[in-house]
């Protein structure tokens, strides 16, 4: 109790001395100008993707390539580009994944399309509603 006491009677007796600052006539009207150029400083910044369209479109169009041509390639040639450039021994490797006996049903494949269309559908209007939200803020 005493400690306190001695502390806070340090305080007071410090801020009689010291005084109170009283903050400038225009100082609100400062802070407000700056919290407005801050805003319009933030307004000017536009974001931009790290990859482009274009770029996300040959990305996938390499990636549906290479899924085709695994799928549906036959694994008994044995004339392939790799013996060509005298790599045949990774022509040994057996990467198709041929499955004569797999068949799926038109209710998969029209299921498996709704839910993919419906994934990216919401996606997109996800992505429409976070750029109006920072658009608007």
């Amino acid at each position: 109790m005493e400690e306190n006491k001695e502390l806070d009677d340090f305080i007071r007796k410090s801020i009689k001395e010291a005084g109170l600052e009283k903050p400038a006539v225009d100082f609100t009207d400062a802070v407000l100008s700056k919290i407005r150029v801050a805003n319009q400083n933030d307004s000017l910044l536009v974001a931009k993707p790290l990859l482009s369209k274009t770029t996300w479109f040959l990305t996938f169009a390499a990636v549906a390539a290479i899924f085709g041509y695994v799928l549906f390639s036959d694994s008994t040639t044995e004339s392939t580009w790799l013996a060509a450039v005298k790599l045949n021994k990774l022509t040994s490797f057996n990467l198709s994944l041929n499955f004569p006996e797999l068949s799926f049903s038109a209710a998969f494949i029209y299921g498996s399309i709704a839910i993919a269309l419906f994934v990216w559908l919401q996606v997109f209007i996800l992505k429409q509603r976070l750029d109006k939200r920072y658009v608007a803020s």
